[in-house]
């Protein structure tokens, strides 16, 4: 018995070094940044699973919009009905879209006002009325302190060390939601986040936004 377990121990030994080599390159990995294009692939199915909440909210609000001033749940995305060309209903005003965006004709689009990046979404109602909402994505200050510091949404970043650019943008990686490059994802390599910090939640949706009844003028 004795002479059977000598003869297995240097197996034993070179098994304990190979799980042991095993978990170290495993626990050294994890903790590695990802590659631009890993994070941008998991931002893009975050942000397809946001537009399907959005448009099936937005098929509620079409449905009642003959009948009703509109009221929205608690985690909806804010809406905003405009009429030859004014704004005639919303449901928050933290960020109203300027009448101007609409001149060009589209029904998704990534807009930059000031400090802040939101992706419009727009629906036809007739020839001169049209539903628009916002997926807010970030918010950045020029100086951060104790009162002011970035925002941005957690239901589609893994973190705000991340820059918003324009789709057509010769820089960063593109963000794709149902066969169509929205807008490019840009972060220094020592901000990437690493493979244990990329979870996402998707309880809130919007929720950066607070829940306000429809006004009307």
């Amino acid at each position: 018995m004795t002479q059977r377990l000598k003869s297995r121990t240097p197996l034993i030994f070179l098994l304990f070094l190979l799980f042991l080599g095993a978990g170290l390159v495993t626990a050294y990995l994890s903790f590695q940044p990802e590659l631009p294009a890993s994070v941008a692939e998991k931002i893009s199915s975050n942000l397809e699973q946001q537009l399907k909440y959005l448009e099936s909210e937005a098929t509620q609000v079409k449905n009642t919009l003959r009948d009703t001033i509109i009221t929205t749940p608690e985690t909806s995305c804010p809406f905003f009905l405009y009429d030859h060309g004014r704004l005639v209903q919303w449901s928050n005003n933290q960020w109203v879209p300027p009448v101007s965006i609409f001149a060009d004709t589209f029904d998704i689009k990534l807009i930059h006002d000031g400090n802040v990046d939101n992706l419009v979404r727009r629906w036809n109602i007739s020839s001169d009325k049209f539903l628009v909402s916002v997926i807010p994505l970030q918010r950045s200050f020029k100086i951060t302190n104790e009162y002011v510091s970035p925002e941005w949404n957690e239901e589609i970043f893994p973190s705000g060390n991340i820059r918003v650019l324009d789709a057509n943008s010769t820089l960063g990686t593109p963000v794709c939601a149902n066969g169509r490059c929205l807008f490019r994802v840009s972060f220094f390599k020592e901000d990437m986040p690493s493979h244990v910090r990329t979870k996402f939640s998707w309880q809130r949706r919007c929720s950066s936004y607070l829940h306000i009844d429809f006004f009307q003028l």
